[in-house]
């Protein structure tokens, strides 16, 4: 069968001290888009130009999950 692949983009940490640390996402996230008959398909910054855009053609969608929030001085604002 060929499902709609939904992108979900990883940050994979690259500093020494961060060597052997676990990357993941919620099962919530994958349980909801399986749900709905989606692949969640994980790329990272560490794939190379190709590899991405070949993903992104292949996708019907992306996820970006939650995280830490953005500091808002990188936008000149305060925080609130």
């Amino acid at each position: 069968m060929n499902f709609p692949k939904v992108l979900i983009p990883l940050v994979v940490e690259t500093t020494k001290e961060d060597i052997g640390a676990k990357n993941y996402i919620r099962s919530t996230y994958t349980n909801r888009l399986t749900e709905r008959g989606l692949l969640p398909v994980f790329a990272s910054a560490q794939m190379s130009d190709e590899m991405l855009d070949s993903l992104l053609d292949e996708s019907s969608g992306a996820l970006f999950p939650g995280g830490w929030d953005i500091d808002p001085k990188y936008f000149g604002q305060e925080p609130h």
